[in-house]
């Protein structure tokens, strides 16, 4: 039996050592594993600072009895031992308790659970020091086995937590347990079949306290992913991939700060685009709004920057941050791309085409109907000579 256990032991130790390299967070994108953290630490933030206080309100009552009691152990440095052990335990919650609640304001879930992870194996490490003590009176050192069990039953919300704290805290009191004098051994099968005990619960738990609630969470992020998806295609025009008018009209009086952000826009419109739709059918049309769709997303480099399809051929791309001499620059290059661009027709022709672009400047918080007015001005001008800039 104790060949047994140990084997057990050692492929639980490399099992756990090949998670963590290389499944650590079952391979979930970092975007993800800081969602799933921080849902973690906003639902049980509560249990942990209710269980911290409870586990002080314990020790210091196990403390002052021990200090009521003088002389209860068979021999007083064993005595001074457990106290020992009783004010660790307290000092360990309570530095636990002020840095969780600290990371827990701060909504920093990954520094969070590394103090999760200190306190854990603080625990343990108390449950090491009571069960040598004990066995030192000639007690079982199940006292330890009953530590490992409730730490890795509660607190176990990352494989790496417990299984680090659970690999740790065994070398540590099997090292003891044979090194300490007056520890009353028993024989090794024995002690390898409570530490194997042990970690079966710790896998146990990782099952029900950590993969089935981290599944049901990875199940509402995707549920979440779907909607935002969903509502991200309710903004986009189908066939150029750009935001639709709708998008547009939702946002005005959001995000689109045109004044304070020096927007500067341009309108667009495809020239002569009715007799394209008449020679060459409307699926060439279509394609080239496709083509000029993919251009313009092209040319949108900076964030904040985004386009609209206003109507059936006419489209505003709005750019924050810019200058006269900036926006005219960008005009001229994507009026130049897009003569140079070809749409290939049935039957091997290629059709080129051209835009007429008007400019407009925010300036001196204009508002949004006047920014429309002043580039639709412009563009009227340039259809005026048509493949040109007009500000």
């Amino acid at each position: 039996m104790k060949y047994v256990a140990k084997l057990v032991v050692f492929l639980y130790i490399y099992f756990m050592i090949k998670f963590f390299k290389e499944k650590i967070f079952f391979l979930i994108n970092k975007k993800d594993k800081e969602f799933i953290r921080h849902r973690v630490m906003k639902s049980d933030h509560k249990i942990y600072t209710a269980v911290l206080i409870a586990i002080m309100v314990i020790e210091a009552i196990m403390l002052l009895l021990s200090l009521l009691n003088v002389g209860s152990a068979s021999v007083i440095n064993v005595e001074n031992g457990y106290r020992f052990c009783y004010a660790f335990f307290i000092a360990a919650c309570f530095i636990c308790l002020i840095l969780l609640s600290i990371f827990y304001k701060k909504d920093k879930p990954f520094p969070y659970y590394v103090f999760v992870a200190i306190f854990m194996f603080c625990t343990m490490l108390w449950g090491v020091g009571v069960s040598i003590l004990a066995s030192t009176e000639n007690f079982s050192f199940l006292y330890f086995a009953i530590c490992m069990v409730g730490c890795s039953a509660f607190i176990c919300l990352e494989p790496w937590i417990t299984g680090l704290s659970s690999i740790l805290s065994s070398m540590i009191y099997i090292t003891l347990y044979y090194t300490v004098d007056g520890v009353k051994r028993t024989d090794s099968g024995t002690l390898y079949s409570c530490i194997l005990l042990i970690m079966i619960i710790v896998l146990v738990a990782f099952y029900f306290n950590f993969f089935r609630r981290i599944n049901a969470i990875k199940l509402e992020l995707e549920v979440s992913k779907l909607n935002e998806l969903l509502e991200k295609q309710a903004y986009i025009d189908d066939l150029t991939k750009v935001y639709n008018r709708r998008y547009l009209t939702e946002n005005i009086d959001s995000e689109l700060n045109y004044g304070e952000k020096k927007t500067g826009l341009l309108m667009l419109d495809i020239d002569h685009f009715k007799d394209i739709n008449d020679t060459y059918g409307h699926l060439v049309g279509d394609s080239c709004l496709r083509l000029l769709g993919n251009i313009i997303l092209k040319s949108i480099k900076e964030e904040g920057d985004y386009c609209v399809r206003y109507g059936g051929e006419e489209f505003l791309i709005f750019f924050n941050q810019t200058t006269k001499d900036d926006l005219l620059d960008k005009a001229e290059n994507l009026r130049k791309t897009i003569q140079n661009s070809i749409v290939q027709v049935k039957g091997g022709n290629n059709l080129s085409y051209t835009i007429s672009i008007g400019c407009a400047i925010a300036e001196n918080n204009i508002s949004y109907n006047k920014l429309i007015k002043q580039a639709d001005e412009a563009l009227y001008r340039a259809k005026e000579t048509r493949n040109t800039v007009s500000r």
